[in-house]
């Protein structure tokens, strides 16, 4: 996720944990506390980690209308229906479709977003991120963003 600072470091244990439990529940409809305790099967340290980012992700979207809220699970939903490494077009096409579903919530939402989760925040309204139609425009924002955030 762009949304969260990630003070929380996951090791490359606690990813191959998460893997393991994503695999064991794919094609499941799983609630978070039931990855958490899979995960949890794998790696304990993992599943802490999961769980405080969670609580903070929590945190920061509680004030978030309906509506919003629902669009940033969308948005989750696409990322994580993409392979494993995905390629150019399965990053092209979840921000296509992210950002189409941001730029669908009203200029109030959107400022929600702005606000509550400044690291989308500074995507939103520092790039070209809501107006993104296609694949060559998407190249272009990644280049911007990697310009303007990277380090």
């Amino acid at each position: 996720m762009i949304f969260i600072r990630y003070d929380i470091q996951l090791t490359e244990d606690d990813i191959k944990a998460m893997r393991k439990a994503y695999l064991d529940l794919e094609g499941k409809d799983m609630t978070d506390d039931q990855f958490e305790k899979q995960i949890g099967k794998y790696s304990q340290s993992a599943m802490e980690k999961i769980i405080k980012l969670q609580e903070r992700y929590d945190r920061m979207t509680a004030n978030l209308d309906e509506a919003t809220q629902e669009a940033l699970e969308t948005m989750q939903d696409i990322g994580s229906n993409t392979e494993e490494e995905p390629s150019a077009k399965d990053v092209c096409d979840w921000i296509l479709n992210s950002s189409s579903k941001i730029r669908k919530l009203t200029a109030k939402e959107q400022a929600q977003i702005v606000k509550d989760l400044p690291n989308l925040g500074k995507i939103m309204t520092q790039t070209n991120y809501l107006k993104v139609q296609s694949c060559p425009e998407v190249d272009l924002l990644i280049l911007d963003i990697l310009n303007k955030f990277g380090e």
